[in-house]
């Protein structure tokens, strides 16, 4: 599904704003799971997570 440039642009400028910072991802490498040790199991991974760095203030020993 396409989305309008301008919503893409907003969200862009959003997150740009917040000057966000990366966590390296560590351990188990997948975040979502449906049907786990079925046939039809499926495990998705999250592509990256960025927080403030005052939130990592807060949280600095956190791991994803």
């Amino acid at each position: 599904m396409d989305h309008p440039s301008w919503l893409i642009n907003g969200f862009r400028r959003a997150v740009l704003d917040c000057n966000p910072v990366g966590i390296p991802m560590m351990g188990y490498p997948f975040t979502w799971s449906h049907s786990k040790g079925t046939i039809n199991g499926v495990e998705e991974k999250l592509y990256c997570v960025l927080v403030t760095s005052d939130w990592l203030d807060y949280y600095p020993d956190v791991k994803f």
